[in-house]
């Protein structure tokens, strides 16, 4: 099998060290080894900022085609027989079969799913988040939005959701500003700490405390209050100033304390090679949230150039992106930062690369084995 390990081998070299070390990448790639290279277009590396040390963890989309790897209609490249032994990889499948059959709401409902890899030994154990079509996400009231979520989520984790945990998904919808939605929902299975994770897109800096308090979540608000303000007057000229998604776990004890906000960065600038909110970053290295050589790295990687990928008969258009940061605030603990690399590869017919692409400077081999 061509594994997606081999597609990151061919785009190592346009991994910085200080944000994807070999130590980092060895674990991300343990894990790309054992999934086809063709179940997905979208690699994202989610990288620790700040300094701190830790693992580089592996995250996919799934899309229709990838769908049905998963589930073996393309028989072709059908996963190898172990993997519904697994139970997360069973529920992915059975999600996957839901989304596929015409009689499902869920092949209404459901556009992509993410999955979601801690970097460690194999086998390797997906956290599922399901993406919400448009249809499923605005169609109808508070309480049909609600149940389709809802339904969605017992199909991937094969129970009933049980009364908290309802209770919970239900206060987030009632509580949602107009135009904002549930964009994805969905469990990181082998945590096993029976958590549900919604992600929740519209919300802006000046209504987001108010619905944090609505929903439930426990705070504490004064860091809130005073990281949303800052952050927002350095994004002025933004694509997206606001936070594109909040993240909440909802468990049996309903919001839990830790909670995500995504600042995503802009598509069109970085496809010249070029990231616009780069004062963005450069104010999260004063503010110690990353390193200035992290920072450096993220303004630097953006851009584009053509490859041949070994599963691909056609040479590739690779688009390397930040796709966003994630700050996480849990309890009374100081705010962590996270950045997202993306690697997204479509085919491309011209062997001309784009002007300012600049080819792998590193060797993958060295990368994957030193």
């Amino acid at each position: 099998m061509l594994s997606l390990a081999h597609t990151l081998d061919a785009l190592a070299g346009y991994l910085p060290d200080v944000l994807v070390p070999p130590g980092g990448y060895r674990g991300a790639r343990e894990v790309a080894a054992q999934l086809p290279a063709a179940l997905t277009r979208w690699t994202y590396l989610e990288c620790r900022l700040g300094g701190r040390p830790g693992p580089v963890d592996l995250i996919v989309e799934i899309d229709a085609a990838g769908r049905d790897i998963l589930t073996g209609a393309n028989r072709a490249l059908a996963p190898g027989r172990g993997l519904e032994a697994d139970p997360a990889w069973a529920r992915v499948v059975e999600v996957c079969r839901r989304w596929a059959d015409p009689a499902s709401p869920l092949r209404r409902w459901v556009e992509c799913l993410w999955l979601e890899f801690d970097a460690g030994p194999a086998p390797a154990r997906p956290g599922v988040f399901i993406g919400f079509a448009p249809r499923a996400r605005e169609e109808g009231g508070a309480g049909e939005r609600c149940a389709r979520v809802a339904h969605a989520l017992e199909a991937l984790l094969g129970a009933p959701l049980g009364r908290a945990r309802l209770d919970a998904l239900r206060r987030c919808h009632r509580h949602l500003p107009d135009g904002a939605s549930i964009l994805y929902a969905g469990s990181l299975l082998p945590r096993g700490d029976g958590a549900l994770r919604v992600c929740v897109n519209g919300v802006g800096a000046r209504e987001l405390p108010g619905f944090l308090r609505a929903a439930g979540w426990p705070g504490p608000y004064a860091p809130l209050e005073t990281l949303l303000p800052e952050l927002h007057a350095v994004r002025e000229g933004a694509t997206l100033r606001d936070p594109a998604l909040l993240h909440l776990d909802l468990g049996g004890e309903g919001v839990r304390p830790r909670m995500g906000l995504e600042y995503v960065f802009g598509w069109k600038a970085q496809a010249r090679g070029r990231l616009a909110e780069s004062a963005f970053v450069d104010h999260l290295a004063a503010r110690g949230l990353c390193t200035a050589g992290e920072a450096a790295a993220l303004v630097a990687f953006p851009g584009c150039a053509t490859e041949q990928l070994p599963h691909e008969l056609w040479r590739s258009l690779v688009v390397r992106r930040v796709n966003h940061v994630k700050l996480v605030l849990d309890g009374a603990r100081p705010p962590e930062a996270k950045g997202y690399l993306v690697l997204h590869n479509r085919f491309w017919r011209h062997a001309v690369v784009p002007t300012g692409a600049v080819p792998p400077t590193r060797s993958p081999a060295a990368v994957a084995h030193g």
